[in-house]
């Protein structure tokens, strides 16, 4: 066996433990995006390899394939640490340009529709006083927030800034936006995330619905009490590969029903798993309702914890 086949080897047991870092929740699905920013290095690993058959030499093989191996632990394990880590494509890191955007909320108010969108960055979701509000930063410039208000409903829609330009594999994104909606409201909630790292603490927030679709995230979501005259609160998990976590009340009531393809779904114990099913429910749900959450998934690790 050749010196080069042993690296080659190496990086593809780097892949597996990553993956297996990823699937048993160690380590988020978009640690893969920090791996993409290196993507010229695969560049200069190909021309290695190429100039390295064509010359017989051995040590530019070995060469090209440690450094294969060097962007995936880099990618995987150092990128996602620091705060202001290199980056190829149309943007530089960097502190962005400052935003901040508030719409008071008007009388009468008393129910919405919010959907929240993101492509590339890290965002949080709470509660506050205006109707909506966002601040932050990004190098790519402001947000889109439109809204409208009809017979005391409200319809908000946010996106990301990097949201209405193109993204490319490589491109690294110092977007950090943090939005606020209404508590006295009534809300059906959407949030949509792509490359995006979220912190969603919805428990100030009164939920008519969620629903969650995310792409390769790291998403963290927070609910609070059951509103009054609510029955039930769908709650709608879908989504490609990411790392997902759900609290909920420990004295509310809840239903999970999943349809998930290659995901790891853990739920708290408290939420008993029904017999034969791929379903957990408490007893509080069955006497009163709650939270019905249905889980859809790609290849995701879910954990559904109480508090």
């Amino acid at each position: 066996m050749t010196v080069n086949r042993v690296f080659e080897g190496l990086t593809v047991v780097a892949v597996g433990v990553i993956l297996l870092l990823n699937t048993t929740g160690y380590l988020p699905w978009s640690v893969w995006f920090h791996v993409l920013t290196l993507w010229p290095l695969l560049l200069v690993a190909g021309g290695l390899e190429i100039i390295g058959k064509g010359m017989d030499a051995v040590w530019l093989r070995v060469l090209s394939s440690v450094i294969v191996l060097g962007g995936l632990l880099v990618g995987a394990f150092a990128l996602p640490a620091m705060t202001d880590a290199p980056g190829w494509g149309r943007h530089m890191t960097g502190s962005g340009t400052p935003f901040e955007i508030e719409v008071p909320l008007e009388r009468g108010v008393r129910e919405g529709e919010a959907r929240i969108e993101g492509a590339v960055g890290a965002y949080t979701v709470s509660a506050g006083d205006e109707l909506v509000s966002v601040r932050g930063r990004s190098p790519f410039g402001s947000p889109r927030v439109d809204t409208s208000v009809e017979a005391g409903r409200a319809t908000v829609d946010v996106r990301g800034p990097e949201g209405s330009g193109i993204w490319m594999p490589g491109m690294r994104s110092g977007t950090r936006m943090d939005v606020t909606l209404a508590e006295t409201v009534v809300w059906d909630l959407s949030l949509d995330s792509g490359v995006v790292d979220v912190d969603a603490d919805l428990s100030g927030l009164r939920l008519g619905s969620l629903t969650v679709d995310a792409g390769v995230s790291q998403v963290t979501v927070r609910l609070g009490d059951v509103p009054r005259g609510e029955d039930e609160v769908p709650v709608h998990v879908k989504g490609g590969v990411a790392n997902f976590v759900l609290r909920v009340p420990r004295d509310a009531g809840v239903r999970v029903d999943a349809d998930a393809g290659l995901s790891n779904i853990d739920v708290a114990r408290d939420i008993p798993r029904v017999a034969g099913e791929r379903r957990w429910q408490n007893d509080a749900f069955a006497e009163s309702g709650g939270y019905r959450i249905r889980v859809e998934t790609g290849v995701s690790n879910v954990r559904i914890e109480t508090y």
